[in-house]
């Protein structure tokens, strides 16, 4: 079926696959994005931990087969 919604499906080792919407894909990303780089349990669990966190983003039609 189709949503009308971007949604992760699966997490492989250090990556999230998701599925985009078209049309909040961009928003949806920058939304992840810096959810990850925040990543609250990390500093909650180590407030001495400052080092900002790198993310990289790849899109693909599948895992594995980013452009």
């Amino acid at each position: 079926p189709e949503y009308e919604h971007s949604a992760l499906t699966n997490e492989v080792h250090d990556s999230l696959v998701s599925d985009l919407y078209p049309p909040t894909a961009k928003q949806d990303l920058e939304i992840w994005v810096e959810s990850m780089k925040a990543v609250k349990s990390l500093r909650t669990l180590c407030p001495a931990f400052t080092m900002p966190l790198k993310v990289k983003v790849t899109i693909g039609a599948t895992w594995g087969a980013e452009k």
